[in-house]
């Protein structure tokens, strides 16, 4: 009967450090990746807090140009227009000091939409909150802008608005001009990153402050 003999060879020391640098990564390798990952990271969120610091600045020129636009529509239809932002929506509490709509005139007491409702972002909200900061009278403080309900169905719609008659000029009486303060969200205060839409009193135009510059535009 023939026997077989199996010899076993053992591996190498050179063979195993062959295969644990094919099977891993070495420390210094791992420690590099380690550290650019930790510089995607930091770069990353430097980014996104300048781009939040940036979107209120945006919000706030949409939103002039939505004053600019109710003003000009106004003097181009001849009838008064109103400029709405909702401070009160049951059901829809997310649309609170976010929301705002245009609405036009037909008759005496008879306001039709004009345009849908738009909303900030998620990361801005308008203020109600008084500041001797803010020029003129802050719109949305209570005494400010004066109050229009609307009805959507079911629910009722607090807004205040502004109303721009057909010469352009605002309806409303605020003494130095209306203003209205957009933040970031969770901002109990002004803070480092907010914008202010000072509206004139008499030709109803509408400029931009904005702190973060600390510069008129």
């Amino acid at each position: 009967m023939d026997a077989t003999c199996r010899i076993m060879i053992a591996p190498s020391l050179s063979t195993f450090r062959h295969s644990s640098r094919a099977l891993g990564f070495s420390i210094i390798e791992l420690l590099g990746v380690v550290s650019i990952v930790g510089l995607l990271t930091i770069f990353s969120m430097i980014a996104l807090a300048g781009s939040n610091q940036r979107v209120v600045g945006l919000e706030a020129a949409t939103f002039a140009s939505w004053v600019e636009h109710a003003r000009t529509l106004a003097i181009a239809q001849g009838r008064p227009v109103r400029l709405c932002v909702a401070i009160d929506w049951p059901g829809n509490e997310s649309a609170e000091y976010r929301a705002f709509s245009m609405w036009m005139q037909d008759e005496p007491g008879v306001w039709r939409q004009l345009r849908p409702w738009k909303g900030l972002n998620d990361h801005t909200v308008f203020s109600s909150a008084e500041s001797d900061s803010t020029a003129g009278i802050q719109a949305l403080s209570e005494g400010g802008a004066p109050l229009m309900e609307i009805n959507a169905g079911d629910t009722g719609i607090s807004t205040r608005y502004l109303e721009f008659q057909p010469t352009g000029h605002l309806a409303n009486e605020f003494p130095g001009g209306p203003s209205f303060v957009l933040q970031r969200a969770g901002q109990l205060v002004k803070g480092d990153d907010w914008a202010e839409i000072s509206i004139h009193p008499v030709t109803g135009k509408a400029s931009i402050y904005r702190k973060e510059f600390d510069s008129a535009r």
